[in-house]
């Protein structure tokens, strides 16, 4: 959440690793919404220890955005302008993947390719 209290639209930071892997650090219903997940713990304390340090990593990541913990979200923008957490599927991944081993990409040589749903575009002015 921005300082303010509006929701950051701002990407899923790559500090923080991937959203759809990453065992302890996800998004929820909003890209730039990050979830935190712990273990089973036998005890309470074991459970804030990880916590604690699940929100030391965040923090360190997301600047001077803020960790919303409430439920129910935070003020929110337009609909069109929310980024939705879209994972990519293994197919659209193998897809690029197959283009970029083919003959028919022999012309691009040393570029990165985002494969992120257009996320680091962001919101699509026309929508």
């Amino acid at each position: 959440m921005q300082p303010d209290g509006s929701l950051a639209t701002t990407p899923h930071p790559a500090l923080l690793g991937s959203a759809l892997t990453h065992p302890h650090i996800t998004t929820d219903f909003s890209e730039s919404q990050v979830e935190l997940i712990t273990g089973v713990h036998s005890n309470a304390d074991g459970c804030l220890q990880e916590l604690t340090e699940i929100h030391q990593v965040v923090y360190r990541a997301i600047g001077d955005e803020l960790l919303w913990a409430a439920s129910m979200p935070c003020r929110l923008p337009a609909d069109d302008m929310i980024p939705l957490g879209r994972f990519g599927k293994s197919m659209e991944i193998a897809e690029a993947v197959l283009w970029l081993s083919s003959d028919k990409s022999s012309f691009m040589t040393g570029h990165y390719i985002t494969l992120d749903g257009g996320m680091l575009a962001g919101p699509n002015p026309n929508a």
